[in-house]
């Protein structure tokens, strides 16, 4: 998997599970970019123990957050599999380097599944 991130929006992987789903739910979004949006621009201030709520056109999920870390560009292990309802947040971090036209780090954030709640 590559690193792809869907302009002015959140976006959901395709690839992995849906909102409370078994399995990890990958959802990207911009940092800062004054031509692709910022959706996560406070993804940063995020702690462990804090709520996350995903809502799809009929449920609202709610996770908490088990993990805050950040990770090279190159690690993509983040985006594996899991067994249980996991929804994991990714935006860029650490030094922008102009050369690349990439960020230094990853900030990723994986929540667990605690409820959901029918909106219909």
């Amino acid at each position: 998997m590559i690193w792809q991130t869907i302009p002015f929006i959140v976006g959901h992987y395709r690839t992995s599970a849906q909102a409370g789903q078994n399995g990890n739910a990958i959802f990207a979004g911009h940092v800062t970019s004054e031509t692709l949006g910022n959706v996560f621009i406070n993804l940063y201030k995020i702690g462990l123990g804090d709520e996350v709520e995903i809502q799809t056109n009929d449920t609202i999920f709610t996770y908490t957050v088990t993990r805050v870390k950040l990770v090279l560009p190159t690690d993509t292990s983040v985006m594996n599999p899991t067994p249980d309802a996991t929804a994991t947040l990714i935006t860029c971090a650490g030094d922008w380097i102009p050369d690349q036209h990439q960020y230094s780090r990853r900030l990723i954030v994986t929540a667990k599944l605690m409820s959901a709640k029918s909106i219909k």
